[in-house]
């Protein structure tokens, strides 16, 4: 009986692999005429975005098990008449899980789309919503974001313009981001290099449950930035009227968010060569600051607990000086216009004559 068995398992396992294989040759075989089918999805693709698209070249190839269609020479025409494209690419590729498509029969939730080499400008608007400059724009969100199985945009240029903050435009030269889907949790990965006026690097993970686009969200946020320049940086107002003249920070972040607020913060900083101002007055020049902190934010109430606080500053005759550690932590309420009203302080640890 268990010779039987055996027999039978080995003739099935030899029948799965012919099968399989057939069905992988017969695939790669279909795949060497998808080139006719490039006019007939420029055509839904110049729908859904709603810019005129035409595809130079469609080829395809198999990665692994997954089929995979390559999309090249790619030429966007501008929404406006007689103007350069708004947006570039030099590479489409869009993957197909065969496994997952088998199980789900949806397409999207099944694949795997990355943009290669895109030139693009996102725009944060007045009231908050976020747009892509040359696709049309309407009402509707795009919720298709969070749908499909993973969004790539690889080795690509993007330009920040907000709005809102009428800040200056920034370009990012060599940005890599993922968005990766599975049911309502979703992930955002961003590994990017800063222009040499901002930093060196941004790495960013947004771990979250929910519809970022129609409900708020909880969930995790993590951020690493190396050598970043915090006077360049510096695009907000601090509580205080002072302003940072220079500093290289590398700086790590990790935050919890509930109904898309930032309700608590960890953060490891280590400043060099910090210089600040107040009132045209250089109140604070660190040749090295080195801090831990952890934070609690919960509606118009804030507070910092700082476990470490390390700083080394120059005498007149410029000889360095290290500061006693201190530990300490400071919390704050906020009136309904936002403005400090009251602030508090405990001290643990702290060199009273140094201070």
């Amino acid at each position: 009986m268990i010779h039987h068995f055996k027999r039978a398992t080995r003739h099935l396992i030899f029948w799965s692999l012919i099968v399989s294989a057939l069905s992988l040759t017969t695939l790669r075989v279909l795949l060497l005429s998808v080139d006719q089918y490039k006019v007939e999805l420029s055509s839904r693709v110049t729908a859904l975005v709603g810019t005129p698209l035409s595809i130079g070249k469609l080829s395809a190839n198999m990665r692994g098990y997954r089929p995979e269609l390559i999309l090249t020479d790619i030429k966007i025409s501008s929404v406006v008449a007689n103007a350069p494209p708004a947006i570039q690419l030099k590479e489409i590729r869009l993957g197909i899980n065969l496994l997952d498509l088998l199980f789900s029969r949806e397409v999207l939730s099944s694949a795997r789309i990355s943009l290669v080499g895109a030139k693009l400008a996102v725009t944060r608007k007045s009231d908050g919503s976020l747009s892509i400059v040359g696709l049309k724009e309407g009402d509707e969100q795009p919720v298709w974001l969070l749908e499909g199985a993973q969004y790539e945009v690889l080795a690509s240029e993007v330009t920040w313009l907000d709005q809102k903050n009428n800040a200056k435009p920034v370009k990012l030269d060599a940005v890599n981001l993922a968005i990766i889907n599975s049911g309502s949790h979703h992930q955002v990965n961003i590994i990017t290099q800063l222009p040499k006026t901002y930093g060196e690097s941004l790495t960013a993970v947004i771990n979250f449950e929910g519809n970022a686009f129609t409900s708020p969200i909880s969930g995790q946020v993590f951020i690493d930035g190396k050598n970043l320049n915090l006077s360049a940086l510096m695009l907000m107002d601090l509580p205080i009227s002072v302003k940072i003249n220079s500093g290289k920070a590398d700086v790590k972040v990790w935050g919890n968010l509930q109904q898309s607020q930032l309700v608590a913060v960890q953060a490891q900083v280590d400043i060099q060569q910090l210089k600040v101002e107040q009132a045209d007055e250089e109140v604070l020049v660190a040749k090295q600051l080195t801090t831990e902190f952890n934070g609690d934010l919960q509606d118009k109430h804030w507070q910092f607990a700082v476990a470490r606080f390390f700083l080394e500053t120059s005498t007149p005759k410029g000889e360095s000086k290290v500061w006693p550690d201190a530990v300490f932590s400071l919390s704050g309420i906020l009136n309904d216009a936002n403005q400090l009203q009251q602030l508090s302080a405990y001290v643990k640890q702290i060199d009273l004559k140094e201070l």
